[in-house]
Order: structure tokens, then C-alpha cells, then sequence
């Protein structure tokens, strides 16, 4: 009798723990706005046996039933999901919410390009999931929203987000003005050819606004590309972008040096009284190549290669001279 009663205490043991069913889940959310790629994972554990899956969703309707503990296809909503095992208990899950994505919008600015070709399409893209790379019609998606130096024609403009979703407009048009879009260069400077009422130069690599360069004339402080946006009478004009690939000397200081001979192979002779002062000698690249103290009134100038270099004294004007 005492073997019956063990055995009795076995199997009702067994079959309460076997009821302790838990169930958990997880949602993986929609990608796009629109889609229905939303994804359910359900966590069950205790019960006896294999699981059956219902899923509801917030108005308690049955949406799918499965054998395995994934749910895919999902549009955004709100979920649920009930676990039964093999002695048909039954155990809910919490609920979670599938979210989608605010849809993808574009809207596109577009400059009209001038004597030569200096149209400008700029791409403003809200919603999806940030960040967005940009594409124009036979190029390659960037992270920049800004397309310069557009010939007249009509584009294909396409932005994606960081899941993957596009926008895309087609027949984006830039129209040919007469306004002389062209850049002066005059050595580290580049101005705009057009009298405008207002200017902002930019530094074309990344198309981002150079702070307090808003006058027709910019003197550039290091090598790269730029282009000048202008208004005049309510018209927006952007230049050409400019390539700057060398920069010259500063050349604006208080006193000029005298110093000879120039043309030199091995000396440059200068005034005593630049004696004790410290010097560099640069290249027209701007490259340091020889710097100290003048100690006497000559400075040795042998080592140096054959071609064009500054002298520089603090307080004086550069003074060019020709090593031969």
C-alpha cells in the first residue's frame, strides 16, 4: 500500500509541475512603413510535451497558429501570444508591439545651373531610420545630400534609409540660366563672378557652409574644393566648384626685406639688423624647408634644391627669391 501511495504522490507531482507553463515573447519591428516584415519569438518553458502557438492580436482575434515559436510577416500592431502544450494547458504571453517606421519622405531644392555647369540638387529626407545615403541619376549613394557642379537636364533622385527603404523622384529638372557661374583665382583667392546680394562659400567636399565666409572674394586657408551660393533678387545661384591644390605664401606684412643676390646658387646676403632674428625658408607649396637664426649677415642656402622659395622673417614681408 505505502508503494501505491508513493506512486500516486510521483504522478501528482508530475503533473503540477508539468502545469507551471511560462511564456514570454519578442518582437522585432517593421523595416519599412507599409511592409508587414514585422517578427514574433516566442520563449515558452515547463508544461509537458510539444508547444502549439496561437497568435492574437490587441482585439483578441486569432491571427496565425503554429508548431514552431516564430511568427513572420507581421504588420504593426499590437500582439500577443497563447502557448498549449500537450496536456492542453494553456498559458498567454505578455503583449509587445510591433512599431513601423514614419514613412519616407523626399523633398528636393534645386539650383539652375549658369554659364557653365553649376546646377545644385539638394535632398531634405525626414522619417525611416536615420541616417540616409543619396544617389542622383549614374552615381553611387553617398552620405552627403548635395549634388553640385549639375550640367542643365532632368535627374533621377533616390535616398534610402538605414534599412533599406527608398524614396525616389524622377524628372528633376535643372533649367540653363546666362548667369556667369565661373570662379576667379588670384592666388589664394577665389571670387564670384556675379554682383550679389548676399554670398556663402562652401566647402564643396562635403558641402557644408564655411562659417563667416559670406563676402564676394574668399581667401582660401588650406587646399580642397569650393563653390560660392548666391542670392540676387531672390534668386538662388550657386558657382562652380573651384579646386584649390596649392597654396601660396602670406605675403601681406610690415616691412620688405632687402636681400641679394637674386638669382643665388649658394648665399642670400640680408641687413644687419635682421641679425639675432629667427627665419624660415619655405617652398611655394608653403613647406618648410629650412629654418634658425641669422647669426651673420648671410644665410647659407646651398642644400637647398633649384627652384622658387620664400624667405620669412616675423614682421617683415616674405621675400621671394630664385635658388639656381
Amino acid at each position: 500500500m505505502r508503494k501505491v501511495f508513493i506512486l500516486l504522490f510521483i504522478i501528482l507531482s508530475t503533473q503540477l509541475i508539468a502545469q507551471n507553463l511560462t511564456v514570454t515573447i519578442t518582437a522585432s519591428n517593421v523595416t519599412c512603413n507599409g511592409t508587414c516584415d514585422g517578427l514574433i519569438t516566442v520563449n515558452a518553458s515547463g508544461g509537458s510535451g510539444n508547444y502549439n502557438y496561437e497568435l492574437f492580436n490587441a482585439s483578441n482575434v486569432s491571427v496565425a497558429t503554429a508548431t514552431s515559436n516564430t511568427f513572420s510577416g507581421l504588420c504593426a500592431g499590437e500582439f500577443y501570444v497563447r502557448v498549449i502544450d500537450s496536456n492542453n494547458t494553456q498559458t498567454d504571453s505578455n503583449t509587445v508591439t510591433i512599431v513601423e517606421p514614419a514613412a519616407l519622405n523626399m523633398t528636393v531644392e534645386v539650383i539652375d545651373s549658369g554659364t557653365v555647369s553649376s546646377g545644385v540638387i539638394i535632398m531634405n529626407v525626414t522619417g525611416g531610420v536615420p541616417p540616409y545615403v543619396y544617389n542622383l541619376t549614374g552615381t553611387q549613394y553617398i552620405s552627403t545630400n548635395v549634388f553640385s557642379d549639375l550640367a542643365p537636364g532632368d535627374y533621377t533622385v533616390s535616398a534610402q534609409d538605414q534599412n533599406g527603404c527608398l524614396v525616389q523622384k524622377s524628372n528633376v529638372t535643372i533649367a540653363q540660366t546666362t548667369n556667369d557661374t565661373s570662379v576667379e583665382n588670384t592666388g589664394d583667392e577665389l571670387s564670384a563672378k556675379i554682383d550679389a546680394d548676399s554670398y556663402q562659400w562652401i566647402n564643396a567636399a562635403n558641402q557644408t557652409s564655411i562659417s563667416g565666409a559670406n563676402q564676394k572674394t574668399y581667401k582660401v586657408t588650406e587646399v580642397g574644393k569650393y563653390r560660392v551660393e548666391m542670392e540676387k533678387n531672390g534668386q538662388r545661384i550657386s558657382s562652380e566648384t573651384f579646386e584649390v591644390t596649392t597654396l601660396g605664401v602670406d605675403n601681406v606684412s610690415l616691412k620688405s626685406l632687402k636681400v641679394y643676390p637674386n638669382p643665388t646658387s649658394k648665399l642670400i646676403k640680408v641687413p644687419t639688423e635682421l641679425i639675432g632674428e629667427e627665419f624660415t625658408i619655405v617652398s611655394v607649396l608653403g613647406k618648410q624647408v629650412l629654418s634658425g637664426k641669422i647669426t651673420q649677415e648671410q644665410i647659407n642656402i646651398e642644400d637647398l634644391s633649384k627652384g622658387i622659395f620664400f624667405l620669412k622673417v616675423k614682421k617683415h614681408k616674405a621675400f621671394k627669391f630664385v635658388k639656381k
